[in-house]
């Protein structure tokens, strides 16, 4: 029973912070690996960015306010191409659902299904920028296409190709994929990032241990 108890708590947890306006703030810094430049083009303008995969460490402490849902160490992607972020730097941001963040229903549904069926397959610098690239597709455009519509992307060909396998996947009438709950990190004066909700078990068990580091600290 106190494993289901948890379990309980755990799911509650998870459809609390993802339907709520916002769980709470975060403070974190990040050290990035899989670096791949690819050159993509926005609302006619094309430039070669950077693509990376995030790793972060919470330097916050629990408390009121502080979210405490998201684990100390967590990964995410980008979500944001106006803003920028420095590696080894605290950054604050709020925690917030796609649907406070103004993604849509389809937005919402294809990120769900593209991090449940690819995030975790993620091992070389060319499938990470083809999930990031994949994720633009699907913020700053509508067609599900790298190659047409308001973002394009245009090199190189591998991380092209790749992106738009996971794009027709996770398009696909037919998905009968996993998906997962999703979150924004957004910030007035950093780039935002989106990164997974734990799982019922692995939130119940970090709710556990955020107590303890609150006890050890007092």
């Amino acid at each position: 029973m106190r494993h289901a108890s948890l379990a309980a708590v755990g799911m509650s947890a998870a459809m609390m912070l993802a339907s709520s306006a916002s769980a709470g703030i975060i403070t974190a810094s990040f050290t990035k690996d899989l670096d791949k430049n690819v050159t993509i083009t926005r609302n006619g303008d094309t430039d070669t960015v950077r693509t990376v995969a995030f790793h972060w460490v919470r330097s916050d402490a629990p408390g009121p306010g502080i979210d405490p849902f998201i684990p100390v160490s967590f990964d995410t992607y980008c979500v944001d191409l106006d803003q920028t972020v420095q590696p080894n730097h605290d950054y604050t941001f709020e925690v917030i659902s796609m649907v406070d963040a103004g993604y849509s229903d389809e937005q919402r549904l294809l990120l769900r299904r593209l991090w449940a069926s690819f995030k975790g397959l993620i091992d070389n610098a060319v499938e990470s920028a083809a999930f990031q690239s994949a994720i633009w597709e699907i913020l700053y455009d509508t067609d599900k296409d790298g190659s047409t519509g308001a973002f394009t992307i245009d090199n190189p060909a591998p991380v092209k190709s790749l992106a738009q396998s996971y794009l027709d996947t996770v398009n696909d009438p037919l998905y009968a994929g996993d998906t997962v709950s999703l979150v924004v990190l957004r910030s007035e004066s950093a780039q935002d990032q989106i990164t997974v909700i734990p799982t019922p078990g692995s939130l119940a068990l970090f709710g556990l241990g955020a107590c303890f580091v609150a006890r050890r600290r007092k």
